[in-house]
Order: structure tokens, then C-alpha cells, then sequence
């Protein structure tokens, strides 16, 4: 694997991390969202009351499979590239290569390889502009 090989796969990894972040925004939007408005003498749930508050519950179930299909992707993806960093890493090393990448269009200047208890995360370790 090149060095630019691994800044592409080090950026699939940022880039699903960002996907979930937004998607896991989207959920939350969605459950504090009350699809019902009921009157205030309203007793009974009507036909539409019904058939909206089952859309607004497909959307929810929806966004929840879709931020467990992105972190089961971004799993997959962090698994793989920590799988070839070692030997990555001393190959690039041992050739006196930095190892730098171009990620400024995205506003990234770094990235950080993150030990969070037995697990490794690789994130933007600056402000993303």
C-alpha cells in the first residue's frame, strides 16, 4: 500500500465518521419532532393521526438502521486499516518518507490514531474549518 493508498482509506474512515455525527444529528431531530397535533378537545386519534404518526415512526426506524449499516461500515473500514497500519507505517518509515497527506480541501490539517480503551479510533485531531 502507498502512502497515498493509506491517506485515501485514513480519509474513507474520517469521512464515515462524519456521515454517522450527521446522521445521529438527523435522528435526533426526528424524535424531538411530535408528529401529532392534537386539539385541545381532541379525545380520539383520527385516521391521519394514525397514518402520520406511522410515517414519523418508518422515518425514525429508517434513520436507525441507516446509522447502524454506517457504523458497521465504519467499523469495518477502522478494522481494516488498522490491520495494515504496523507494517504500513515501518515500510514508509524505513523509506524516509513523511507521513503527510493533502487533506486541506476537507479542512483537516492532521489526523490522530486515538486509543480509547481497547479500541483504536483514527479522527481529525484540529477544528475542521
Amino acid at each position: 500500500m502507498t502512502q497515498e493508498q493509506l491517506a485515501r482509506q485514513m480519509h474513507s474512515v474520517v469521512y464515515a465518521q462524519r456521515k454517522l455525527s450527521y446522521l445521529k444529528e438527523k435522528l435526533e431531530e426526528l424524535l424531538a419532532q411530535d408528529p401529532l397535533m392534537l386539539a385541545a378537545d381532541q379525545r380520539t386519534l383520527s385516521a391521519a393521526n394514525v397514518e402520520t404518526a406511522a410515517l414519523h415512526e418508518d422515518r425514525i426506524n429508517e434513520a436507525k438502521d441507516e446509522i447502524e449499516q454506517e457504523e458497521s461500515s465504519m467499523q469495518r473500514l477502522t478494522n481494516e486499516l488498522l490491520a495494515k497500519l504496523p507494517e504500513i507505517i515501518k515500510k514508509l518509515i524505513r523509506e524516509g518518507m513523511p507521513l503527510v497527506a493533502q487533506w486541506q480541501m476537507d479542512g483537516i490539517e492532521s489526523l490522530a490514531l486515538v486509543h480509547e480503551g481497547d479500541l483504536f479510533r483514527i479522527i481529525p485531531d484540529n477544528k475542521v474549518v
